[in-house]
């Protein structure tokens, strides 16, 4: 078993964290927590990203009164404690798909970019206002900024004192394709249900019910998962077809292109962009750990690309077949904007890639007492984890908790708020703002394990089919919520599980450093 020999230990902030092998070295990876530059470039991150984050601050305080306010403090502080892994992926310190670099930009946004956007533009959500945005923003990074502080510490404890991985899964080809096969099957034929009886591809009044119908919930979580099993079968197949050497970059390209165009005919006119993105970056992951690396560049290209469809996506969502013209005519985009309201890139970001809005006009409401909100105490979290239970076996089951309690706590009118709240504010809906702070650090040490189990796995790990679903979902916790995780966990990952734990043989073994 060829394995990379790097061990050491060091301590960080009080904690201590083991720092394992570079686990993709044989493939050329870059080095994923760069143990021996650690203590050297730690103070050289928080510095490149103190320095970044007060000229970001400074160029809005010159664009913006309203960024002009004491609450600038605490939003520089989130944007420095959450940038310094953006700075130490940049200098290659840390893997390209490290989980931990996609949950640093996530906060970086939502904690400090969205509120100045907010401020500077003066664009808020439809229903979402208070009376003071500057001083709540200011109060909400307050507790970001405890809550990423905490977030860090308890990522480094419980990577530090998670075991590493001692079990091997490895692909038996023959029982792989003997599993993969009849799951491929059950898949086409729920999708087929789908389509026939739900509306097919374009009808969204059906996706409109997805969570609250038992039936359709299930057939989605099988007739979804067509695209990623397929191309999990030809990652496999050129995995053990082609040597590294013959793992060209436009092979691995051509791979993404089809994923994205057999996953968008599939379910992304139905499912919208993010159906079709999330399997987009699960496929680009499994690529990076199972065929060939991707550069810092190629990802950013990639992240350009992503988002330039997800604005364009925009058209189509609002305005249906007529809006596919905005893809390739400047002039249609131009004419829908002003039947969209204004569609622009700016709302784009702030409406679907951050909550800092709603969180700070949550926050308001319970810190004014102008209503009487219920805390929900956990039942939130509760209901999420057990949605997979069929309301026919469990006639009692909790129905739209969450959605309630958001349009109790935002104060409207409507009995139920299909918004989606984020860490912090699914916390407060169940604990006020008390929670904010525990649900950061609770993260913290579930990511923690997380990252440690995915260090010291072997690259060769038939797992790795299944860890960039786990990935994406934690990158979803920081602005989704947990029965939206718990769904697309489970639409995502339901059948590839079932075909990488049945297709494997698993064995134990015990890592040369230790």
């Amino acid at each position: 078993m060829k394995m990379a020999q790097e061990y050491e230990q060091y301590d960080y902030l009080t904690t201590k964290e083991v720092l394992t092998w570079q686990p993709f070295n044989e493939y050329g990876f870059a080095s994923p927590w760069a143990p021996r530059l650690w203590k050297s470039s730690a103070g050289k991150n928080y510095l490149v990203s103190g320095l970044v984050t007060l000229f970001i601050a400074a160029t809005f305080t010159l664009v913006s009164e309203q960024c002009r306010h004491s609450c600038l403090i605490p939003l520089v502080v989130c944007g420095i404690l959450a940038g310094v892994d953006l700075v130490a992926w940049l200098r290659k310190e840390i893997d390209i798909f490290d989980p931990k670099v996609i949950v640093a930009g996530a906060l970086y946004l939502n904690c400090f970019l969205a509120p100045l956007m907010h401020l500077t533009y003066n664009i808020y959500g439809r229903g979402i206002s208070t009376s003071d945005w500057p001083t709540y923003f200011g109060y909400m990074a307050c507790f970001n900024a405890v809550g990423i502080t905490l977030y860090k510490l308890a990522q480094n404890m419980s990577f530090g004192i998670s075991r590493p991985s001692k079990t091997l899964w490895q692909l038996a080809p023959g029982t792989f394709v003997v599993i993969l096969l009849p799951a491929l099957g059950i898949s086409l034929v729920a999708n087929a249900i789908i389509r026939i009886f739900f509306g097919g591809l374009v009808k969204e009044a059906g996706i409109l019910t997805v969570i609250g119908s038992p039936h359709l919930s299930w057939l989605l979580m099988l007739g979804d998962a067509t695209p990623v099993l397929l191309m999990m079968a030809m990652i496999y197949w050129i995995y053990r077809r082609r040597a590294d050497s013959q793992r060209s970059l436009l092979t691995v390209v051509t791979v993404l292109i089809i994923t994205f165009v057999f996953q968008f005919l599939w379910v992304g006119a139905r499912g919208g962009r993010g159906a079709t993105l999330s399997i987009v970056i699960i496929i680009g992951a499994i690529i990076h750990y199972r065929l060939r690396p991707f550069s810092i560049k190629l990802i950013l290209v990639g992240m350009c690309l992503a988002f330039t469809f997800a604005h364009l996506y925009n058209y189509y969502k609002m305005l249906g077949p007529r809006g596919w013209a905005a893809f390739y005519s400047a002039k249609a985009r131009e004419s829908m904007r002003h039947e969209l309201g204004g569609a622009t890139i700016t709302e784009t970001v702030l409406g679907h890639f951050a909550r800092a809005d709603l969180q700070a006009m949550m926050l308001s409401n319970l810190i004014s007492n102008e209503m009487e909100y219920r805390l929900r105490m956990g039942r939130t979290y509760r209901t999420a984890m057990l949605m997979f239970i069929p309301r026919g076996i469990w006639k009692t089951k909790p129905f739209m908790v969450k959605e309630r309690a958001g349009a109790e706590l935002q104060g409207s009118r409507a009995e139920i708020s299909t918004r989606a709240y984020g860490l912090a504010g699914e916390a407060m809906l169940n604990f006020g703002y008390y929670g904010i702070v525990p649900a950061f650090f609770v993260f913290g040490l579930i990511f923690g394990w997380f990252r440690k189990k995915l260090a010291t796995m072997e690259p060769s790990d038939s797992r790795f089919f299944l860890i960039p679903i786990l990935m994406l979902s934690c990158v979803f916790a920081i602005t989704s919520d947990s029965d939206v995780l718990m769904f697309g966990l489970l639409k995502r990952g339901i059948l590839p599980f079932i075909v990488v734990f049945f297709g494997s043989i698993r064995s134990k073994f015990v890592p040369d450093y230790l």
